[in-house]
């Protein structure tokens, strides 16, 4: 993701110039920000959470 900014003169400007964005967005490009977005929070190799399950029982 690239990071950028512009400004604007209202909240409601701000507000839909982000809708638009974000319409605008193929869906390679928001499988991208969603592949970033999870390896940031889980990490690149999660733990199989069935698995970690079927070790408390």
């Amino acid at each position: 993701m690239q990071k950028r900014f512009r400004v604007f003169r209202s909240f409601a400007e701000a507000e839909e110039a982000e809708v638009q964005e974000q319409i605008a967005l193929t869906p390679s490009q928001r499988l991208n920000i969603f592949r970033q977005l999870k390896n940031r929070i889980y990490g690149r190799r999660p733990i199989d959470i069935r698995a970690f399950h079927a070790r408390k029982k």
